[in-house]
Parts: C-alpha cells; sequence; structure tokens
C-alpha cells in the first residue's frame, strides 16, 4: 500500500503518527487515549499540512460540531465547515458512515472530491470527522 493511500484506511492515528515522526516534540505529546480533538488541535495542525502538502491535497479535521479543527486551508480554521451541502459531514458525525461529496467553494470553485470517516477514540466514540481530497 502506498503511503498516500492509507489515509483513508487509518485517518486520524496516521495524521498523528506522521507528525510525531516528523517532530520529538510532538509525540511526547501525544497521549493514549483522545478525549477531546481540541487537545491535539496543534499537533493535528501540523500532522495534516504537512501530510497535505507532501500529497498536494487538502484535509481537513473537524470537531462533533463541524469546527475545522485543521485544515490545509488555514484561514478556514476555527470555522464551521460549510462545503457539504447534503450534510454529508454532520451524517458521519451522527453514524460513522464514510461518505463522498463534491465540494465547491471560494477554494475549489470547479469543484473537488472529497471523502470523510468519522474519528473515534479507543472506546468507539465519535469525536469528529476526517475530510480528504479522493
Amino acid at each position: 500500500m502506498k503511503f498516500k493511500d492509507a489515509l483513508p484506511v487509518v485517518g486520524v492515528s496516521l495524521l498523528i503518527g506522521f507528525a510525531a515522526a516528523s517532530s520529538p516534540k510532538v509525540e511526547s505529546q501525544v497521549g493514549n487515549e483522545f478525549k477531546h480533538l481540541h487537545h491535539h488541535a496543534q499537533i493535528l495542525s501540523l500532522a495534516v499540512n504537512k501530510l497535505g502538502n507532501e500529497l498536494g491535497k487538502d484535509i481537513v479535521v473537524v470537531d462533533r460540531n463541524e469546527v475545522i479543527i485543521a485544515d490545509t486551508i488555514e484561514y478556514e480554521v476555527g470555522t464551521k465547515f460549510p462545503h457539504d451541502k447534503a450534510e454529508e459531514v454532520g451524517m458521519v458525525l451522527k453514524d460513522g458512515q464514510t461518505r463522498s461529496f463534491l465540494e465547491v467553494s471560494k477554494a475549489y470553485p470547479d469543484g473537488v472530491q472529497l471523502k470523510t470517516e468519522a474519528i473515534t477514540n479507543e472506546k468507539g466514540d465519535i469525536l469528529g470527522a476526517l475530510i480528504w481530497e479522493d
């Protein structure tokens, strides 16, 4: 499996691992269990930006309220994710089922195909969603 193909398989764990491998300081900050994505916002931002730049793809992490915690398009961090017109991200946050959708936005006026999957903790609780350019 190629590195870029692993993103949908391991999701946020890959992002954290990628950030930790890139910086020993990050590795020491990562706990054994996610309780709240905002506790890891700095690590997620680092990982999303590094991986997004390496792959040349858009990657976004949102919390349970669809607020963007990390994004390769940094000016969108802190805003509610508005690009899923049929509420695909909201549905993933409710039922955990992976979905695809087309984002048409200022950043992608011609549209870009995205996928989204739930980010869960060890107990299976949904903490947020990972959204990536397909």
